[in-house]
């Protein structure tokens, strides 16, 4: 926060504090506005022209004062929002301007993404992408302030999730992003398109897997495309194991394991998973188990539902978002296992618990498929939800989804 409120004292003068005599002209114009005094040795150090110091709070209290503020406690709670209002006004200025370099300039003057500006950025791309203009778009995927190291992870996931789910309504060609420097990490590897696997998600994927020199996006498009093989009937192999480490991230390696496991004996898979569990798996996160979650299903694996149930069946709800769809799943492949082994439990709950079912927009067409077997092995209107999964499986173009797979789910 002090880092704000010298950026908007140098927004307030006109002039960047980089001499002497900038703090000296700074300290005259604080006493001639609130009548206080601070020393042009106490902004050398605040401005850092000489070795820092903490300043002290009577110091922060007047640079707050002199920016309309009561005090720089008032500072703290009030900044974001002004900021925000001030800089959704200067953005859709720009945004009106048919030249748009000026935005890109603005944009990239931003220290960092926080969750005050993330609407508003989403905002931008999203009209950007509405209008088509794909050379402003790549440009902003160069700017530092998309550098996933300066983002914070659940901004990461909002951001990724919201500008993919416009991309694909707009079937904007991700190959057109191809250069940029963090299209790949910020859309690609967030909002995991499995709409459009055949699609224009597909062909990203498999330019990433021919081209890159990055083991994690080597092995991120390698599992997708295997799974992609797999819906398409074509053969699937798994030789990514020299990718795969205690750093990989948890839900990439539930992707490499639900993809290891495909074809394998029962019993082969048990211990696979069982190893699995005590090698990689920490604090019982969910997280290792998402992808396998989401295979079970697809699958029919009810050995495999039955091992995430039963090695899962205590973990409660998160307060993070992202989380909370995790154990959506979870509930889902309980009500799949359920179904199978003929558990008591009311088909009016079990409606209720589908009803209210949070469906992830980048895995929305496979979960409303399996939202429609469910619902049609429970006999609720079974017309329908034959003829819209038949819909939905056309849309997808993947041979696996037949008739008799829906019609013979749990046979």
């Amino acid at each position: 926060m002090i880092q704000k409120l010298k950026y908007i004292t140098e927004k307030k003068i006109g002039f960047k504090i980089k001499t002497r005599g900038d703090c000296h002209k700074l300290s005259d114009l604080i006493h001639i506005k609130i009548n206080q005094e601070i020393s042009y040795n106490t902004l050398r150090r605040i401005f850092g022209l000489v070795d820092k110091t903490i300043p002290q709070m009577k110091t922060l209290n007047i640079l707050a004062l002199f920016n309309g503020f009561d005090s720089y406690t008032d500072f703290i709670n009030q900044h974001p929002h002004q900021s925000l209002w001030a800089l959704r006004n200067d953005i859709y200025k720009l945004m009106n301007q048919k030249d748009k370099s000026k935005l890109i300039d603005f944009l990239n003057s931003l220290l960092n993404i926080n969750e005050y500006y993330i609407d508003l950025l989403v905002s931008i791309i999203r009209e950007l992408a509405l209008n088509n203009e794909i050379t402003v778009l790549k440009k902003i995927f160069d700017l530092e302030i998309f550098n996933p190291n300066r983002i914070p992870y659940l901004e990461q996931l909002y951001l990724g999730n919201s500008v993919g789910l416009v991309f694909r309504e707009r079937e904007i060609n991700y190959l057109e992003f191809k250069d940029t420097k963090h299209f790949t990490t910020i859309i690609f590897t967030i909002f995991v398109d499995y709409s459009s696997l055949n699609k224009n998600y597909g062909q990203y994927a498999k330019y990433i897997f021919k081209t890159t020199k990055n083991q994690e996006f080597k092995l991120f498009s390698g599992l997708l495309l295997q799974f992609l093989n797999f819906l398409n009937h074509n053969e699937v192999s798994n030789k990514f194991d020299e990718f795969i480490s205690n750093q990989t991230h948890p839900i990439l390696l539930s992707r490499y394991m639900s993809i290891k496991i495909l074809g394998m004996p029962t019993k082969e898979m048990l211990n696979a998973l069982d190893n699995y569990k005590n090698h990689f798996i920490k604090n019982e996160s969910i997280d290792y188990v998402y992808e396998l979650m989401f295979t079970s299903i697809l699958t029919k694996n009810f050995t495999l539902m039955n091992w995430i149930s039963s090695n899962f069946v205590d973990q409660k709800t998160s307060l993070i978002y992202y989380k909370e769809w995790h154990y959506e799943i979870l509930i889902l492949v309980n009500l799949f296992l359920g179904v199978f082994e003929n558990k008591k439990m009311s088909i009016k709950k079990q409606l209720l618990l589908l009803d209210n079912f949070k469906v992830r927009y980048s895995y929305e067409a496979f979960f409303n498929i399996y939202i429609c077997i469910l619902k049609y092995h429970l006999k609720v209107n079974q017309r329908d939800q034959l003829l819209k999964y038949q819909k939905i499986s056309n849309d997808l173009g993947h041979p696996i989804f037949t008739d008799a797979y829906f019609i013979e789910y749990f046979d």
